[in-house]
């Protein structure tokens, strides 16, 4: 059976130990889990943003979807933190492992990413293609 659309350990993590493939909460769940694969604890100071946090992974999807990702919502809710690019987008032609920074939006308080930590909501979907588009 092919394969349309999941995730994949990336090369470099196949040997990781403690790694956690993303995974939806629930069956009603919207999109997946997507966590840090790393050993040492990540800080990201007040107003600062974290450099390139691995997840150990690459998605793999049909030509006109993409993945969208978002910040976990614990992560942005309790701790101030969202993704530095506000919106992440996985295309479909993307075969590197996914990677996500994240800025802290408080101005005082240090944030910290520990090993195994859920990072990112995963959604596969669609690509809608303009009528004028001519690629």
């Amino acid at each position: 059976m092919q394969k349309t659309r999941g995730f994949e350990k990336a090369d470099w993590s196949k040997e990781a130990k403690d790694f956690k493939m993303p995974e939806r909460a629930s069956s009603k769940s919207a999109g997946y889990d997507i966590y840090y694969c790393g050993k040492e604890q990540i800080d990201i100071y007040p107003l600062g943003t974290s450099p390139p946090i691995p997840t150990g992974v690459k998605a793999f999807m049909k030509e006109d979807e993409f993945l969208l990702l978002s910040v976990a919502r614990p992560l942005g809710l309790n701790r101030n933190l969202q993704l530095a690019v506000s919106t992440g987008v996985v295309d479909s032609e993307n075969s590197e492992e996914i990677v996500v920074k994240l800025r802290n939006m408080d101005s005082k308080a240090v944030q910290s990413i520990r090993p195994g930590e859920k990072l990112a909501l995963g959604i596969f979907q669609k690509c809608l293609a303009a009528d004028e588009d001519c690629s």
